[in-house]
């Protein structure tokens, strides 16, 4: 965990259980949970036994006026390439989910995955294609859009993960859930396969009907950040250069 991250009192928040039944409290200090060893999937060398990254890029940006927004550029760089800075030592590899510019995205060093589904059916479809491509057990999830995500986002869904015995978990600030911030197991492929086609779309019902277990970021919900505008990216701009 960062520093400084963890020593103030948690803040309270009550989430029904009938909609996503565990929350699990994250302990202050590196290298432990709850007095366990490190989570031994986030500390592998071996790339293949940790998770794999996707950086969801398949959107129709429609709030960007229908600019690529993965591409955009933040600080002179794409904002895809902030998050793969952010993402790619947490993970064992990384790919990315899009159906638009793919040779660009390619050019970046990383496999990329378009859609099974046609349409823009939305961030399910780009999990559930690369479940499809899947070469280890877990996939971590991220938007394209956010520079600043956790450094310790893996390790904390993974703590949950074991914890829990989810085959799904989300990561929530505090206030909200942040659905695209996920660890979802391979074993969902066929359940998530099967929601989508039966034309359902919806990912925080499919979070609930697998049961997800919760990560608490509530000391850093500044994490989470959604750029859906130019307005939101110049503040991240600033905030990019005030760092």
């Amino acid at each position: 965990m960062a520093a400084g991250r963890g020593n103030a009192a948690p803040k309270k928040f009550i989430i029904p259980r009938a909609v996503f039944p565990v929350m699990v409290k994250q302990p202050s200090g590196p290298g432990k949970l709850m007095g366990r060893p490190p989570n031994p999937m986030l500390n592998s060398a071996d790339p293949r036994e940790r998770p794999t990254g996707v950086i969801l890029a398949g959107g129709q940006s429609r709030r960007f006026g229908g600019e690529d927004k993965g591409l955009q550029l933040l600080g002179g760089r794409p904002l895809v390439e902030h998050v793969m800075a952010r993402l790619a030592p947490q993970v064992g590899r990384v790919v990315v989910s899009a159906n638009r510019h793919l040779e660009t995205y390619t050019a970046l060093g990383v496999e990329v995955i378009p859609d099974s589904l046609l349409g823009y059916p939305g961030p399910l479809a780009g999990i559930q294609a690369a479940l499809t491509k899947l070469e280890t057990g877990w996939l971590l999830t991220t938007p394209c859009d956010n520079p600043f995500l956790p450094r310790d986002l893996a390790r904390r869904l993974l703590d949950t993960q074991r914890r829990t015995r989810a085959r799904l978990c989300v990561a929530h600030d505090g206030s909200r859930l942040q659905p695209l911030y996920a660890l979802v197991s391979r074993d969902c492929l066929a359940s998530l396969t099967d929601y989508l086609e039966s034309g359902q779309r919806r990912v925080e019902a499919w979070f609930r009907q697998e049961g997800a277990g919760m990560a608490d970021f509530s000391d850093g919900p500044d994490d989470f950040i959604n750029l859906n505008t130019p307005e939101d990216l110049a503040r991240a701009h600033s905030r990019l250069l005030a760092a």
